[in-house]
């Protein structure tokens, strides 16, 4: 299980262009209640802030490499994406 500041938040890459924020809230609403959804469309990300971290730790085990509008999701922990891109 995760532990730290930001384990009920998840980035969400590599979605399609066309994929709006309702369509992230339909596919994620079996997984708990949302608290905001960032979404950058034209950057092909987003992320997902839930109410409970358990919550996005089931999503990101549910729904790690499933096709999404026709590309495989990216989905991964916040603070991993920022330390990638600081090294």
């Amino acid at each position: 299980m995760k532990i730290n500041d930001s384990d009920d938040k998840l980035f969400f890459g590599n979605l399609n262009y066309d994929v709006t924020e309702e369509d992230l809230r339909e596919m994620l609403l079996h997984f708990g209640d949302i608290v905001s959804i960032n979404h950058k469309q034209m950057k092909g990300s987003a992320i997902i802030h839930f109410a409970e971290p358990a919550d996005a730790e089931l999503a990101m085990k549910s729904l790690e490499d499933m096709d999404f509008f026709g590309r495989k999701l990216r989905i991964e922990w916040p603070d991993e994406i920022i330390s990638v891109e600081s090294n």
